[in-house]
């Protein structure tokens, strides 16, 4: 049985993660370790393990995104590369996951393409998680918390 849930929005070197209980309880949130304009996949490891160690079995909620229009080719290829390296980290740690479009979760708790509307819903549904989504560059963290907590609480069919 699954005792955590993380929720996952990939990025190059913006990207952030939450985890929540099952129960939809808030228990962290983190941009991803940075190295070399890259995720530091090493540091992400060694942080999924911590989580694993202290809460038990997880199921994470990736956010499948793809190049966007007018991206650069080296900012495409770097993004790609970030999220395949979670993949291959998830993998790793055995780690099931669930690949979901934004347009999907987003569409299931009413929001758009907006980073402040996603910031706002995460404060006022996870309070304790308020002090770390104080700014405007948050919405990663905020985001990753909002696809966890869609997950939680079936808002999204992942099936």
């Amino acid at each position: 049985m699954t005792d955590i849930i993380i929720g996952i929005d990939p990025g190059a070197v913006s990207g952030a993660y939450a985890v929540l209980t099952t129960d939809g309880k808030f228990c962290l949130c983190n941009d991803f370790p940075v190295k070399d304009k890259m995720i530091d996949g090493k540091q992400f490891a060694d942080d999924l393990d911590d989580i694993i160690k202290a809460t038990g079995e997880a199921t994470a909620v990736l956010e499948h995104v793809n190049a966007m229009p007018g991206q650069g080719v080296c900012s495409s290829f770097n993004f790609g590369q970030g999220f395949g390296m979670i993949k291959g980290i998830l993998d790793a740690f055995e780690v099931s996951y669930h690949l979901v479009r934004p347009a999907k979760w987003k569409k299931a708790l009413k929001l758009d393409r907006d980073k402040d509307a996603s910031l706002i819903l995460a404060r006022e549904l996870y309070p304790d998680a308020a002090h770390q989504l104080k700014l405007k560059k948050c919405h990663n963290k905020a985001e990753a918390i909002l696809l966890a907590h869609a997950y939680v609480t079936g808002a999204i069919n992942v099936a």
